[in-house]
């Protein structure tokens, strides 16, 4: 019975991985933007999109902006931007968070509750099949809640366009 726990167990954390890194989509951005620069200036820790001469889309954190450049931290790296370059700095700004389903969470919640009881109850009165029974509901739970973990509290974000190149 003990293996059949641990083997539950390990199969339902084995499934757990670390969140993947997404870069983040560009969305149409709100607002006209502004011709002056400085308002690139005041952005510090920011992610944000930029469009180049050429049409290319570069998205990173800010990570240095001075009167002639724009210097990036993104995956590769620190790249620097000369301000002539530039063509548009659009910002991405967090307006909210939407969160789980709090009555899904708490079946979860009473599932694995529940599982846990069950093996309790059968460990002291020497009742298989109701461990087993007990250890199938804690598992599925397990796995429910590491799903619903995994979804968690999500961050909603809009586009601002901050600059674009007189």
């Amino acid at each position: 019975m003990r293996r059949a726990i641990a083997l539950l167990l390990a199969l339902t954390l084995s499934s757990s991985g670390c969140a993947t890194v997404h870069l983040p989509k560009p969305q149409v951005p709100v607002g006209t933007g502004s011709t002056d620069w400085g308002d690139v200036i005041k952005l510090r820790r920011h992610i944000v999109f930029v469009t180049l001469d050429d049409g290319t889309l570069r998205q990173g954190g800010v990570y240095q902006v001075t009167d002639t450049t724009l210097m990036l931290y993104e995956i590769g790296g620190k790249y620097t931007y000369p301000r002539g370059d530039i063509a548009r700095v659009v910002d991405r700004v967090q307006i909210g968070t939407k969160g789980p389903r709090w009555v899904l969470g708490s079946v979860v919640g009473a599932a694995v509750l529940a599982g846990l009881a069950g093996l309790i109850v059968g460990a002291k009165n020497d009742d298989d099949a109701l461990e087993n029974l007990s250890a199938v509901v804690l598992g599925a739970g397990l796995g429910a809640a590491h799903a619903m973990g995994e979804s968690g509290f999500r961050p909603i974000y809009e586009d601002r366009l901050i600059y674009v190149r007189p």
